[in-house]
Formats: structure tokens, C-alpha cells, sequence
């Protein structure tokens, strides 16, 4: 039973947004909905619609669960999976060149968005697997790629509506990509909603947190604060609904707004509710509605709306009750095939016992029917359904349910899905855990939490892939570092690494420093003083993590000393003198590839120490350029070694004067970016050999164009750091070359903007 139209407040609501609206500008806007009316947002979400869609943009909305937080990206995959679809039903002509735009935006690294959002390989085709990175750069790689991404969906042909539902139950990763989205000033043609909660979201609650943020930085927010109904519009409402006048309708409606408080999800509910109690009803004598406010009193109707839904489901059939509890426990939206094996039943079977709810207006079909006659795809018709479904279960008994849908999926997913559907599974097998007693199953938990974590740090969730690594924790004792060493050490290893990204340094160290203590070999020991260089390094606590430095140095039987580095220095230059020969330098490049495991973890180490070497002694810094070449030059290549070479170089242009040695290891080091697909060492290297060596022995001319290749590899690979330094530097070059200052001031503005984000400060 619903009203013949809406209210005015909402109508109001619908004037305002009209008014704030940009989806036909070029510009980026976010639109937040604050309240508890599912109605009141539907009706605005209707009112951007049929705009956008009237304009050939596109329309998409994804809704975060209340039971599924720790799935990262939940709604904006699921939102991004509805784009994707309507990509698919557009023509050949229109579909190739969708894929050609987003694979100019993206390559070499759209392997990244298929990660997050499988479906985009529809469009795109399989890619080539991402060059592993390190975590900063992965995060600053995975930002790059994303915006582009959303920014080849959004143009003036194509202005897109993103909606996002309940942002009181938002993960922390998409709460970061939502900043990143808003604080991008090259994205044009994007309107975002978000809706919440207010009741279930204070001033300290990370959305309002994001927010805040966003308004510091001068980003574009309205706000629309939904507030219940007032008697006035109850009274409407019913007398409209009713074909009654407003007089003969007050007590009704006075009735009503006691017990719903004005909610107009509530009042529909309550008042469907009277008439399946048939306390409304049409007399067909009279051709009119009627209704006995005495016994509607009696009845004592609840004003609870979660007790009110509760009956409402109780009424159903118990097989239909019972797949619903089954989806509740799924989530907010669910599909046949799913109930299918969490049932052991068929999907007709399935299909049929949810006929009554449907009926009911409980679920809503949300696909087309099949060739069979099937709906597949439903989504509870309010969050209060799924809640009040979900309470129906014994507080011991979800545990069992879970853990039972858990176990299904696991057995019946196929490995692509499995993949696919890596955190559903898990998170379903985590609420029912404590009920697993079998130990091989405890650790087959235990591997599968950890492939969930690695995937979620893969995918920059970090929050989520700590409460993962967190799970496996909890099976693991001192006995587990005999029994199961390597998952046990790896577990610790990986949340460690979570700690450090989570900024937690503190925990970070302390797990180091267990591992440490539990290391079997010196190759281990050395990979986890490799990780302190790092965390001190972040820290700018350079002492010691030079000091973690000459430890793991030395279970590789590398020794530094203790303070004077000259005579140290000395003797390696010697050496390296020794060890290149008479052996031309760009023969270097075709030497085999160092196979020796404990050689290539030194070459990571020292190259690690540069920084914190960097900023504490030059004698050191010259020393740990000059051992990591040696190591090469005796060892053969390794990615790393194009840093080395060109650190390297830069010695010797300090040392010998050798300018045009130095050249040839600095153009050395840049092919050896390129021989290893390394774009993050070839950024370093191009900024080292234009910035550092060119000019040495060639006009400033030249520095450019290595600059214009080092500043694109550094930007593909997320080495934000190398990227600003660059464009420091290409100005720099341009002043030396006698460009008229108006014309270099003019290409500032797009400088200045990369390195103001907060999220491209660099050192």
C-alpha cells in the first residue's frame, strides 16, 4: 500500500538537488544524503536518472552491506559491475572503441583494475600481470590507474552518476579511492551520491572524518538532510492513499505517526500491515476504505519496525523463511545460484520458496526472467528486512549457518569463482569458526585467511588484510613454529608488512623482532632486517636503520665499518676497477642474471640503505653504490642494478673526474630498466643520468627527452617520488637552455598541482 505521490518535503529535496546538480558541467561534485528514508532517497535517486539517461550518461549504484564490511571496494565494484554491463549491450563499433579508450589509459597496467573489477576483462581482455612493486609505489600505481580508469567514464558524451547506499557501513579502502576520486582536478563529468545513516554516524566515524578532508580541500559537497515525516504529510499521505478527506483520516493518522515516528519506510510498513491484519479494509458495498481506530488501539501493534518485519516474515511459509535466512546471512543482495548450494536444492526449488516473499514485497527481483522462467538476482527491499531476517537466527545457530555456507562454497565454487568470490567465502567461514574443531581444517582456514589478506593488501585494503592475517593469529602457538614453520613464519612476516602499511610502526618493529628470534637461516634474518631499513627509513630514524643495514649485511658476509668509510671506499673502487677489466661498459648488459639467492638479497639491502645513508654520511653513501655494483659486476644482473650502476656513476664523476665513464653507466643502468620491464628503477635511473650525468658531457638539450621517458615510468609505476624530482629538474633544464621565463611559467600550474596532493608530497 503505497501513496499516490510524495511529499513535499521530499519534493522540496528534489528542487535542491535539481539546483545543485552538475552532471552536464565539467566539473566533479558530491551529493550527501543524510537520514533513515529508503523512500526519500529513491525518490531523489529517480529525479538524477532520468536526466543522465535522457543525456546518453550513464547511471550506476552500489550499496555496502552491514554484514559484509571487511569486503573491500563491496559497493563500488558492484557498482562499477552494473557499468560494465551496460558497456556490453552497446554496439560493436561503440564497444571497440570503449576498449580502446581504456586501454590507452591504462597499459601496461590494467591488470590493476581487473584485480579490483573482474569484469572490466570483458571489455579490455586479458592483460599482462602487473611488475610487483613495493608498497608505496603499488599504493601511489594503483591511485594513478584508477583515476585514469574513472576518468575515461567520465566525458561530456558520457557523464556518469555514481550512487552509493548506506556509507554508514563503508570500508576504509573505499573510503580512501572516494578521497582519491574527489581530489582528482583532471576528472570532469561526475556527480556522486552518498547515503547514510546520521543516527549511525557521529562526528569521529570515519566517513565524517573523509569528509571533513574532502571539505579542506576545497572540494564540492551539498548536503540534503532527510528528516522524518511530520503529521501533515502522514495525514496526506494515508488520505490520498485512501480516497478519504484529511478530517476523517487524523485519528488514523496520529495513530500511525505514534508508532512510526515519522519513518517512511515505517509508515508503509505499518500500514500494509493493517491491511494484511485486514484492520483496513475496502468495503465493496460503500466502494470505499474502511477502518476501526478502537481495534486498531487493541491490537497493540508493535512500534518497533524490526519487530514489526520480524512478523511480517514469521508469516511466511517456513521453507520460504528459511531461504531467506540463508540470504540474509549472504547479504543485501543475493542470487539463486548461491541459495542453490547453500541450500542443496535446485534453483526452480529455490525460485518457488521465494515466490511468497516476493509477494509479500520482502525481496525484490533485480534481473530479468530467463529462458527458464527463473529470476536470479534479488536484493532485500530495505536494510531492516535483511536485519529483522537475520535476528530470526539463534545467536549460536548463525554461527552454524555461516560456517555451513562457508563450507558449501568452498567445495562447490569453481577456482575461477573461488578467486572471484575470495572474501564472501571467508568471511563466512570467520563467523563460524570457533564451531571448527577438525585441525586440517583449522589450517586450511588459516591458508585461505591468508590468501584473503594477501589479496586485500594486493588490492590497497589494508584494514581489511590486517583483520585477515589477524584471524590466522589466532590458531598459531609456539608449537606452530614447529609443527607448520613457514606458514607460520610467512603468516607473522605478512602482518608485519600490514602493520608497517597501516602505519602501525611500533607493532611492525615488535613483529620483526620476533621473527627475528625465530628465523632459521640468514637469508631470512637479513630479508627482515631488509624490512627495518625500511620502517627506521620511514621513520627518519637513519642510525638505525643503518645499523639494521650492517647487520644483515654481515649474515651475508658483507662487513661495514663501524665510522671511517674512505678506506673502505677506496679499496672497492679498486676493486670495481679490477672487476669491470677491460670489458666494455655496455657489454655489462647482455653478463647473465645473478642466480646466487644471497647475493641479489644483499643488492636489495644495500640499495635500501642509500637514503638513510644519503642523509647521514656522503662517505657511506659512495660505499654502499660502490659494493652494490661490485656485487653485479661479479654476479650478474639484477633489477636493482640499474640504481647501483647509476649511483655509481656519480661517484666517479666525484672520485676520477671520469665524466664520460660515468655517462656510459648511467645510459647502462637505463637499459637495464628496460631489459627488465623495471619501470620503477628506470625512473631512478633516468633522473640520475639527465639530472646528474648528462651534462657532464653533453648540452642540457639531452637532458629532456630522458627526463620526458623517466617521469613517464615514473608515473606508471607509482614512483611518485622520482616523478616530482623530474619535474623539479625539467624546469630547471629549460632555464639553463634560455627558454623565455613567460613561456616556462606558463607549464608550472600542472607541476605544482601534481606535487600539492597530499598524496604526492614528496622529500
Amino acid at each position: 500500500m503505497t501513496s499516490g505521490r510524495g511529499n513535499s518535503k521530499i519534493e522540496n529535496d528534489q528542487q535542491k538537488l535539481t539546483q545543485t546538480q552538475s552532471i552536464h558541467k565539467a566539473s566533479i561534485e558530491m551529493m550527501l544524503v543524510a537520514g533513515y528514508s529508503g523512500i526519500g532517497k529513491s525518490v531523489l535517486v529517480q529525479e538524477i536518472y532520468k536526466p543522465i539517461t535522457q543525456k546518453r550518461g550513464y547511471f550506476i549504484c552500489g550499496k555496502f552491506d552491514q554484514f559484509q564490511r571487511n569486503i573491500p571496494y563491496s559497493a563500488l565494484v558492484k557498482a562499477f559491475q552494473e557499468l560494465v554491463k551496460q558497456l556490453l549491450t552497446e554496439s560493436s563499433t561503440q564497444l571497440k572503441q570503449w576498449r580502446e579508450k581504456l586501454l590507452t589509459a591504462l597499459e601496461p597496467n590494467a591488470q590493476v583494475i581487473i584485480d579490483v573489477i573482474p569484469e572490466v576483462k570483458l571489455i579490455i581482455g586479458q592483460q599482462a600481470a602487473v611488475t610487483p612493486l613495493g608498497a608505496i609505489e603499488s599504493q601511489n600505481r594503483f591511485n594513478l590507474v584508477f583515476s585514469s580508469f574513472i576518468r575515461v567514464l567520465c566525458t561530456k558524451e558520457h557523464p556518469l552518476v555514481i550512487f552509493l547506499d548506506d556509507l554508514q557501513w563503508v570500508d576504509s579502502a573505499s573510503l580512501k579511492l572516494i578521497e582519491l576520486i574527489m581530489d582528482d582536478n583532471d576528472l570532469e563529468y561526475l556527480f556522486l551520491i552518498g547515503a547514510y545513516r546520521d543516527n549511525e554516524v557521529d562526528s569521529i566515524h570515519p566517513l565524517m572524518i573523509t569528509i571533513e578532508q574532502l571539505q579542506k580541500q576545497k572540494a564540492i559537497i551539498n548536503r540534503i538532510n532527510l528528516v522524518p515525516l511530520t503529521l501533515d504529510y502522514v495525514t496526506q499521505i494515508i488520505a490520498e492513499t485512501l480516497h478519504h478527506s484529511s478530517s476523517s483520516v487524523k485519528a488514523l493518522a496520529e495513530l500511525v505517526m505514534v508508532k512510526t515516528r515519522g519513518n517512511p519506510f515505517f509508515v508503509n510498513q505499518f500500514l500494509t500491515n493493517l491491511h494484511g491484519e485486514n484492520l483496513i479494509n475496502f468495503n465493496f458495498e460503500n466502494l470505499c476504505w474502511q477502518w476501526d481506530i478502537t481495534q486498531i488501539e487493541a491490537m497493540g501493534i508493535t512500534d518497533n519496525v524490526v519487530d514489526l518485519m520480524i512478523l511480517k516474515v514469521q508469516k511466511l511459509p517456513i521453507i520460504t523463511q528459511h531461504i531467506l535466512h540463508l540470504a540474509s546471512c549472504i547479504g543485501a543482495f543475493f542470487n539463486l545460484n548461491t541459495l542453490s548450494i547453500t541450500s542443496e536444492k535446485s534453483t526452480l526449488e529455490i525460485f518457488e520458496n521465494l515466490i511468497p516473499a516476493i509477494e509479500s514485497g520482502l525481496i525484490i527481483p533485480v534481473s530479468e526472467l530467463d529462458s527458464q522462467l527463473l529470476i536470479h538476482e534479488y536484493k532485500f527491499s530495505h536494510d531492516r528486512i535483511q536485519q529483522a531476517t537475520y535476528s530470526l537466527i539463534n545467536g549460536s545457530r548463525k554461527k552454524m549457518v555461516h560456517l555451513k555456507i562457508g563450507r558449501l562454497l568452498l567445495a562447490k565454487l569453481t577456482p575461477q569463482e573461488h578467486s572471484e568470490r575470495l572474501f564472501e567465502l571467508v568471511d563466512h567461514l570467520n563467523l563460524g569458526r570457533f564451531l571448527i574443531t577438525d585441525h586440517q581444517e583449522q589450517i586450511q582456514l588459516v591458508k585461505l585467511n591468508l590468501e584473503a589478506g594477501q589479496k586485500a593488501k594486493k588490492a590497497m585494503a589494508y584494514a581489511a588484510a590486517s583483520l585477515y592475517f589477524d584471524v590466522c593469529k589466532e590458531y598459531l602457538d609456539d608449537h606452530s613454529w614447529l609443527e607448520n614453520y613457514q606458514l607460520t613464519f610467512t603468516i607473522y612476516q605478512k602482518k608485519s608488512e600490514i602493520e608497517y602499511l597501516n602505519g602501525n610502526f611500533e607493532q611492525s618493529e615488535f613483529l620483526i623482532e620476533l621473527l627475528l628470534e625465530k628465523a632459521n637461516s640468514s637469508r631470512e634474518k637479513a630479508d627482515l632486517y631488509n624490512a627495518l631499513i625500511q620502517l627506521y627509513t620511514m621513520v627518519a630514524k637513519y642510525p638505525e636503520a643503518i645499523e639494521a643495514g650492517k647487520k644483515g649485511l654481515k649474515l651475508l658476509a658483507i662487513n661495514l665499518p663501524e665510522n671511517d668509510y674512505l678506506e673502505a671506499l677506496s679499496s672497492e673502487l679498486a676493486q670495481a676497477k679490477t672487476n669491470v677489466g677491460d670489458r666494455e661498459i655496455a657489454s655489462l648488459l647482455d653478463e647473465p642474471q645473478m642466480e646466487i639467492a644471497e647475493k641479489k638479497i644483499a643488492v636489495k639491502l644495500l640499495m635500501n640503505l642509500l637514503p638513510p645513508a644519503y642523509f647521514s654520511d656522503e662517505s657511506l653513501f659512495a660505499l654502499v653504490s660502490t659494493i652494490s655494483s661490485n656485487l653485479c659486476f661479479k654476479y650478474g644482473r639484477v633489477p636493482e642494478a640499474a640504481m647501483a650502476y647509476s649511483c655509481y656513476a656519480t661517484i666517479l664523476i666525484v672520485t676520477s673526474q671520469d665524466y664520460q665513464l660515468a655517462y656510459e653507466f648511467g645510459c647502462l643502468a637505463m637499459k637495464i630498466s628496460d631489459r627488465f620491464n623495471d619501470l620503477t628503477n628506470k625512473a631512478k635511473a633516468c633522473h640520475m643520468l639527465a639530472n646528474h650525468i648528462v651534462h657532464w658531457v653533453k648540452p642540457s638539450k639531452f637532458a629532456q627527452n630522458i627526463n620526458s621517458e623517466g617521469y613517464k615510468a615514473a608515473l606508471e609505476s607509482g614512483n611518485i617520488q622520482s616523478a616530482g624530482y623530474i619535474a623539479h629538474h625539467q624546469v630547471n633544464h629549460r632555464v639553463f637552455e634560455g627558454e623565455k621565463l613567460a613561456d616556462i611559467a606558463a607549464t608550472l600550474p600542472t607541476y605544482v598541482s601534481f606535487v600539492s596532493k597530499p598524496k604526492n608530497m614528496i622529500s
